[in-house]
């Protein structure tokens, strides 16, 4: 919008709105490339992702599938004896999925299991990996935790257990894992450099609550060297400063529901 009464965002140049009209007017219809491509034996339950030359998504008929990216015929399929909604994470070839109390880790192109494992509640999120790391919201309420799990050897876990509600899929920056549920906070990405309590808080953030939106990590910000964008629970918008938690700008209520930040 136009109106940065609000204080929110700096104020945008005129001639930025110009050339959006322009680019709106030049803008041609979007047409699919696959004439014929990208089915599967039920509804896709996941959103995408993109391993090479594939297109990979699990399907409501316990299926994941592979697609080629140029013309949507299907390459792969893989039997997962359950459905999926969370988007599959990719690294090193590896394809590491979430449902229920299940994770996974299976190699694309192959026929079994790199490695299955059982988690203690169901997950709350998708995978985000780090290095040799995978995290994983699990469980509600006071159950809820981030699970942190070494990609290679899932036996070996930590776990940072401080979030009394769900928590949203963590934002990562320099080393740093901010992570929204009945509050912020921003820990040491290095789980196994902390304690046997947990990974060390390097701050965490009071008065803003009942994180409802994945946060969303930005730097170099606008403003701050990094910044760090949440919704609580009314859906106001807040930006805080990634290194130390504090609000450098007045909070932005768009006045409706936010699931999401970009």
């Amino acid at each position: 919008q136009k109106d940065r009464g609000s204080s929110f965002l700096p104020v945008v140049p005129a001639s930025f709105w110009a050339q959006l009209e322009k680019a709106q007017a030049d803008m041609q219809p979007m047409q699919s490339i696959w004439s014929n491509g990208g089915k599967a034996g039920g509804s896709f339950a996941s959103p995408l992702a993109v391993l090479g030359q594939s297109v990979l998504a699990s399907s409501s008929d316990n299926n994941l599938y592979g697609f080629y990216v140029e013309v949507g015929n299907q390459s792969w399929k893989f039997d997962l004896q359950a459905s999926t909604n969370w988007a599959p994470a990719i690294q090193d070839d590896l394809i590491y999925l979430a449902y229920g109390r299940t994770i996974t880790a299976v190699r694309v192109y192959a026929s079994a299991y790199e490695w299955q494992r059982t988690l203690d509640a169901d997950a709350t999120t998708p995978f985000t990996i780090w290095l040799d790391s995978l995290f994983i919201g699990v469980g509600e309420g006071g159950d809820a935790k981030l699970v942190a799990i070494r990609r290679l050897n899932p036996d070996d876990r930590k776990e940072f257990g401080a979030p009394t509600s769900r928590i949203q899929l963590p934002a990562i920056g320099q080393e740093t894992l901010f992570v929204g549920a009945d509050k912020l906070w921003a820990v040491d990405i290095n789980f196994w450099d902390g304690t046997e309590n947990g990974p060390e808080i390097i701050w965490e953030n009071n008065e803003i609550l009942n994180i409802s939106a994945p946060p969303v990590y930005s730097s170099p910000g606008v403003v701050r060297l990094s910044e760090l964008y949440a919704v609580d629970g009314a859906g106001v918008v807040h930006a805080v400063d990634a290194n130390t938690g504090v609000r450098f700008l007045p909070p932005f209520n768009p006045g409706g529901t936010v699931t999401a930040l970009a």
